[in-house]
């Protein structure tokens, strides 16, 4: 009796947990999603995107199961690398697609992005378990883990935040490693693009055994590999070399010679700089054009038919082009380096308790090229400085100048050289098992993590701006007519050494150390990889706490089977911190990195699933299930959040072989991404400027600037929907198929506005952005000064739409053709975007549909893989072909040459508008020389088809980017990848 109350009460308040959630946040509805795959052997597993232990991969949730034998055949670096390449995988954080930068610590990240909605709405785990991610944005680098033991990766595409908590918000990405691995296996690969450069190597092996026996079981791997980049603009591509450029239209305006109804934005080739050369360009007077190159020799160039300051079309733009010249070096492909190693032991205590503990390190150096030091024709000379060559001396004098202004692109000084150095510690301690309570078998498991994720960076050979400045005024010393610097007249030991700004390979090491190096600042240095050292840095980490615990069991049997419930705790700490050198506060350099912060947030959650089975064998169903899931999250930042997430799966009766091997699937759920601890805690960066204040009816005010984080964010959220359909018919062996709609509105977006923005929004009457704007005073007119702080909101909104299609056929060729020989594998997988709308939130600023947007990190509207491979015993090759439609720049642009409407921002006029599409087609092999030696190779992008054409610019310094999209195509041509790989 006592027995059977205690079962009760136990059983009871599991299961009336999921009602009491439902009660607590109202009813929901139904819905959508799913993906397919071939039916695998019936076994009782954990499958991504569900707590709940079931037969088999017919999870309520679709999902999409990557082997590691899909990954070994595209012979790719990085299991990232090949995920990337699915159609629901847009936008990912790549080492070609990360921005250079050095306060973002995201140097040669591999983060993976679902719907194109940003890495930082997806959820990498590792064995469902969280991992600490990079230190300002919180994503999880893929290339950090151990490749070579990842068993299969699960992809859940649709929202998961009530079963697996923030950031699930467009999906999971689950990568299941094979701890269970016994024996001995390894791999060496070496790879080089066509045109023999960005060569790379990689060298894997890991070890695995049981012991005791069988009871504990030991594993372990190591991985080392690296790439040599591209880091030179001097390539031999050759759509890199032909001036690729987007410009302001100097004819566009209301001024004399102007119109409005010409383009604002012209794209254009063969497009220089009007404004600076790697030596010096002379660029106003009677002197204007004379160029200073190799040895400082002098010598004229013709400006183009068409200047829109600081770039010209034509004339001599070949000697100015900072991709042509020597002038840049921003890279097409980053030079990098990564290690890491893995261990993990298990022991069975008991026959149904296992404890484990594992311990992870990993390490990613990046060197890149940022941006060079330049001056774009801001530098005025006098006549005063004895390092102007004669020549052009004489001609100041003829003319009757005693100055002139220019601008140099300080090739003696290099481009800006990026340096990232990343580490990564990880331990975790669990257990799990099962036990027999009142009847019924329950599955648990428990762990504690901790993780430490630290990063470097750092602007080398930037300038440092007061002591250029002092650099560069230079004069002859009375007395002894030394070249010195003015400054050392009134301060004879200030150390200021002479630099020649006329020319290239004209200055000492001692003059370019002297404008790259602050002052008293020799001992604050970091060093990175390869010995490198750096007076410029910044320094941040990330800390990660977990532990938590999950039980799941099938306490009761209902009309049409067991009802199945799980539920579990989360406790989670994250805390991060950052530290710069002492000229970063100051702004004493040229590009500067960033200045200290620290903050952390404590999170506890609980959830509750279930899995309740409607219909079982009816005359019109083989199964109905219906799934819901809740979770509560506290978070010490915010307070309190609620996802959940509801589902419908169903399979029907055949009718007589009409609907053999259907099944329908819908879900329906609300989640969440939390803030970034950057969005919360960056230190504020000042600065001043002047704004047009709507307040004082369009009047210019000026205005004191502070970026920074708002620590009164609160979690992005999203209503996310989706219905889908899977065909696996009996009669049709080896063959599936699906088709999935998904429907996702994120509302609370969290974005960050420009000042403007932020007093426009407070005009409009948000309170959150008033808060940001206050009156420090008046100004001479009588104009309000102001004090306004720029930081993340949670303003903008972001819907998107679209469905999958997938397809596979596996057959053996004697099915067709007695005789015939091997298997063959067919797939095919394709994503359409029907939409993604952004809503900036701010009064005036258009919606925009960023679907089809394909130059930068948005999805395309089309995007496809097409697989076939072929297997005979130890032969197996393949090909597939990838590719995505064409698109635009912005959606929001008008298209003209002549009669345009009046250019505004949200309709800018341009001359041009497309980026076209692109398909690629990828081959592979592998032959077994013997039954534990593999050799394969790999050619991606077989016909080295070009990337499209992509004009950057007119604003901000994307003139030294590659003219070419970082995002959805291959911009390094063929790449040719060999390698052998043992197994024992």
């Amino acid at each position: 009796m006592q027995k059977r109350l205690l079962k009760n009460a136990f059983l009871g308040t599991v299961s009336a947990a999921p009602m009491m959630l439902a009660m607590l946040w109202g009813s929901a509805g139904a819905a959508l999603a799913q993906a397919a795959a071939p039916t695998p052997e019936v076994e009782a597993v954990i499958v991504t995107g569900s707590r709940i232990i079931r037969d088999g991969f017919s999870a309520p949730t679709p999902v999409t199961v990557t082997s590691m034998d899909q990954i070994e055949t595209s012979a790719t670096s990085f299991a990232a690398d090949y995920l990337n390449t699915l159609p629901q995988f847009a936008g990912s954080t790549t080492p070609l697609s990360t921005a250079p930068g050095i306060n973002n610590s995201q140097g040669s990240i591999n983060g993976l992005s679902l719907r194109g909605l940003g890495a930082i709405r997806t959820l990498t785990l590792v064995d469902g378990k969280r991992v600490v991610g990079n230190i300002s944005t919180g994503i999880v680098d893929v290339s950090q883990l151990p490749q070579q033991l990842i068993q299969r990766i699960d992809t859940v595409f649709g929202g998961a935040s009530a079963v697996y908590g923030s950031d699930a918000l467009t999906g999971v990405v689950n990568i299941v490693l094979d701890n269970k691995f016994v024996g001995i296996k390894g791999d060496a690969s070496v790879g080089q693009t066509d045109y023999g450069d960005d060569k790379t190597w990689k060298t894997a092996l890991s070890a695995g055994t049981s012991f005791w026996n069988g009871r504990g079981h030991f594993v372990v791997s190591g991985e080392a590999g690296g790439n040599d980049g591209i880091l030179s603009g001097e390539n031999k591509r050759t759509w890199d070399k032909q001036g690729y450029q987007m410009v302001n239209n100097p004819a566009y305006g209301t001024g004399p010679g102007q119109t409005t109804s010409v383009p604002r934005q012209l794209a254009l080739n063969h497009v220089g700089m009007s404004q600076a050369s790697p030596g010096g360009l002379i660029t106003s007077g009677p002197l204007r054009g004379t160029i200073f190159g190799e040895g400082g020799a002098v010598s004229k160039i013709s400006f183009g038919s068409l200047i829109s300051n600081p770039f010209m079309q034509g004339g001599g733009w070949q000697s100015t082009n900072q991709r042509l010249s020597g002038g840049i070096e921003v890279p097409i492909s980053p030079r990098a380096t990564n290690q890491n190693a893995y261990a993990r032991v298990s022991f069975d205590i008991t026959d149904n308790i296992n404890i484990y503990a594992s311990a992870q390190w990993a390490h990613n150096h990046e060197q890149s090229s940022l941006v060079n030091n330049y001056q774009l024709g801001n530098l005025t000379v006098t006549n005063q400085n004895p390092l102007i060559p004669a020549a052009v001396q004489q001609s100041m004098t003829a003319a009757g100048i005693t100055s002139f202004t220019m601008g140099t692109m300080l090739k003696d000084v290099p481009g800006t050289t990026a340096l990232y150095d990343r580490s990564v510690t990880r331990t975790l301690i669990g257990a799990d098992g099962n036990f027999n309570l009142f009847d019924t078998n329950w599955n648990w498991d428990a762990h504690l993590s901790y993780g430490y994720n630290r990063g470097a960076s750092a602007a080398h050979k930037t300038l440092a701006v007061g002591q250029f400045a002092k650099a560069i005024d230079v004069v002859r010393q009375p007395v002894t007519g030394a070249i010195v610097c003015r400054s050392t007249l009134t301060n004879p030991n200030d150390g200021c050494v002479p630099y020649n700004l006329f020319g290239t390979g004209v200055n000492s090491v001692q003059a370019i150390d002297y404008v790259t190096n602050l002052e008293g600042q020799a001992d604050n240095t970091s060093t990175f990889a390869g010995g490198i050292s750096s007076a410029h840095y910044f320094r941040n980490h990330t800390i990660q706490n977990v532990y938590g615990f999950n039980v799941s069991g099938a306490p009761f049997t209902g009309w049409a089977g067991p009802i199945s419930i799980a539920t579990g705790y989360e406790h989670r700490r994250e805390s991060l911190g950052a530290d710069a050198d002492p000229g970063e506060e100051a702004q004493l350099w040229f590009i500067t990195s960033g200045t200290p912060y620290s903050g952390q947030y404590v999170i506890d959650e609980g959830y509750v699933e279930t899995s309740i089975p409607l219909a079982l064998n009816t005359s019109w169903a083989k199964s109905l299930d219906f799934d819901a899931a809740g979770r509560l999250t506290n978070y010490s930042t915010f307070g309190i959040n609620k996802t959940w997430k509801l589902g419908l799966n169903f399979t029907p009766q055949d009718f007589g072989g009409v609907l053999n091997g259907l099944r329908f699937r819908a879900t329906y759920s609300n989640d969440s991404r939390e803030p970034t601890l950057v969005d919360y805690y960056s230190a504020p960066v000042s600065s001043n400027n002047t704004i047009t204040n709507p307040f004082v009816g369009g009047q210019t005010s000026q205005y004191f600037g502070s970026s920074e984080g708002n620590p009164n964010l609160k979690p992005e959220v999203a209503l996310s929907y989706g219905l889908g359909l899977v065909y696996q018919p009996d009669y049709i062996p080896g063959f599936s198929a699906s088709f999935d709609y998904y429907n996702i509105n994120i509302k609370q977006a969290i974005t960050s506005y420009s000042a403007q923005q932020t007093l426009d929004l407070c005009f409009a009457g948000q309170a959150t952005a008033c808060a940001n704007v206050t009156t420090v005073g008046t100004s001479l007119n009588g104009l309000p000064i102001l004090k306004i702080r720029t930081s993340p909101l949670n303003f903008a909104s972001e819907k998107t739409s679209g469905f999958d299609i997938a397809a596979s056929y596996r057959m053996a060729l004697d099915s067709i053709q007695e005789g015939w020989l091997g298997d063959i594998s067919l797939g095919a997988n394709i994503t359409h975007v029907i939409e993604d709308l952004q809503d900036a939130g701010v009064p005036g600023v258009a919606v925009i549909d960023t679907a089809g947007m394909n130059a930068t990190a948005n999805p395309p509207k089309w995007k496809y893989q097409l697989t076939a491979q072929y297997s005979l015993d130890a032969l197996t090759v393949g090909a597939t072909a990838r590719g995505v439609s064409a698109g635009t720049y912005n959606s929001n642009w008008i298209t003209c040459t002549t009669a345009c409407p009046v250019s505004t921002a949200n309709n800018t006029t341009t001359n041009y508008n497309y980026i076209p599409s692109a398909w690629y087609l990828d081959l592979n092999s592998s032959y077994g020389v013997t039954d534990a030696v593999d050799l394969f190779v790999n050619v991606k992008n077989v016909f080295n088809v070009d990337p499209p054409v992509y004009y950057v610019g007119p604003g901000g310094n994307a003139w030294q980017r590659p003219p070419a999209p970082l995002y959805n195509y291959d911009i390094l041509g063929r790449v040719y990848r060999v390698g052998v790989r043992f197994k024992t």
